[in-house]
């Protein structure tokens, strides 16, 4: 009797915190849904906030330099790639350092496997790094035949059929 007790109690404490949990999020501005890949769970949001830089041509850069294309980086929708790197940008922002994991192709150049680069995560995502990333405009997104790149080369990500990583990490 006892465990079946202790049953129905977790059952209807795990109701009241899914329900809670939608009335949060619907009472966010943005929409979001929880992705769960390999025990890790990430948080994506489907309307990014700055959707000017989404939709703002890309082709040509403030400085007068024209990118590579998104094909040749090999990038099939560069929308969908913008609005992954702007949730992203939200991850890191965040700390969410499931969410960044999650996302990356393990082993980097720098950082082997998860542990060593949960280890340097207060050098990689310092608070001078947080300033740049936030403000990395998503219309000007490096790219070559290597893939796509943000903050001058600090973070490198591609594309591959499960979806798009982090590929490496370098100091700007």
């Amino acid at each position: 009797m006892n465990k079946n007790h202790i049953n129905i109690s977790h059952i209807l404490l795990c109701a009241v915190l899914a329900g809670s949990c939608l009335t949060a999020c619907e009472s966010q501005s943005r929409r979001t849904e929880t992705v769960v890949i390999s025990d890790t769970v990430a948080e994506v949001i489907s309307e990014p906030e700055h959707t000017d830089d989404l939709s703002a041509p890309d082709t040509l850069f403030a400085d007068g330099t024209r990118p590579s294309s998104w094909s040749s980086a090999g990038f099939t929708d560069p929308s969908a790639f913008k609005n992954f790197l702007s949730n992203w940008k939200v991850w890191v922002q965040a700390g969410m350092k499931d969410s960044i994991v999650a996302y990356t192709k393990f082993p980097l150049p720098a950082y082997k496997d998860k542990a060593g680069f949960l280890k340097a995560w207060p050098v990689i995502f310092s608070a001078e790094m947080k300033r740049k990333i936030a403000a990395q405009p998503l219309n000007e997104i490096f790219r070559n035949y290597q893939g796509a790149m943000i903050v001058n080369g600090a973070f490198w990500f591609s594309q591959f059929p499960e979806g798009y990583r982090l590929i490496a990490v370098n100091k700007p």
